[in-house]
């Protein structure tokens, strides 16, 4: 009898130890899933060189991880010489006669897969921004040219291009106070052009995750579909 109560005290002892493990788990990957993501965008390009900044961190910047992409080597395209384009000129005309003639039949239906592909991306990161907040917002550019009235019309059109891609984007994404900060330089008598973005957004680890299953899953299918 005694040894009966020592199997079941036991038993009861290794259940609580069980359920309190499952429970600190359970509060873990909801902590987890909960957790406020930070994804810190930031750009700058100027002529030929241009660096991409993107760092995911957490507790507002104090712990993050990220890289820096560097852009703007020029590639020196390799072109056939002449006496080689006169020797076969005939067959790579031929060639792309076909290719065209292939390609043509085919033109409506392609039209037709891009532009519902391009709809469906938008969608998901309209999605995505609607359950995100974006906590710095800040976008300058510097134009110039030699003609004053070219730079003048130039930092105009700029200001009405950059108040419309900033209204649609604030229907999508809530920006957080103190809003937007956007403005274009310009440089009267000197040929510049120069952007610069800094763009923080915020969201929770359990939308990424999610956002990011129904994508892959999404790309997976159309990638059969192709």
């Amino acid at each position: 009898m005694l040894g009966l109560i020592a199997e079941v005290t036991g038993f009861l002892h290794g259940l609580d130890f069980s359920l309190v493990l499952i429970a600190l788990l359970a509060v873990v990957v909801y902590v987890l899933i909960a957790l406020p993501i930070q994804l810190h965008i930031k750009y700058k390009g100027k002529g030929k060189k241009h660096s991409l900044l993107l760092r995911f961190q957490i507790f507002n910047g104090r712990i993050g991880f990220g890289t820096k992409f560097l852009f703007g080597r020029q590639i020196k395209s390799e072109e056939p010489k002449v006496g080689l384009v006169k020797r076969t000129g005939i067959k790579l005309f031929s060639r792309m006669k076909r290719k065209s003639h292939r390609r043509s039949l085919r033109s409506l239906n392609e039209i037709k897969f891009y532009y519902l592909t391009l709809k469906k991306f938008i969608n998901f990161i309209q999605v995505f921004m609607r359950h995100s907040v974006c906590k710095r917002f800040a976008w300058n550019t510097t134009v110039g040219f030699n003609d004053y009235a070219a730079t003048g019309m130039a930092t105009g059109l700029l200001w009405v291009l950059k108040g419309y891609i900033i209204g649609c984007i604030s229907s999508w994404l809530r920006i957080l106070p103190p809003g937007p900060r956007f403005r274009v330089v310009p440089k009267f008598g000197k040929t510049d052009f120069e952007i610069s973005l800094d763009c923080i957004l915020e969201t929770r680890l359990g939308h990424i995750m999610i956002q990011l299953m129904k994508f892959l899953l999404w790309w997976f299918q159309i990638s059969l579909n192709k």
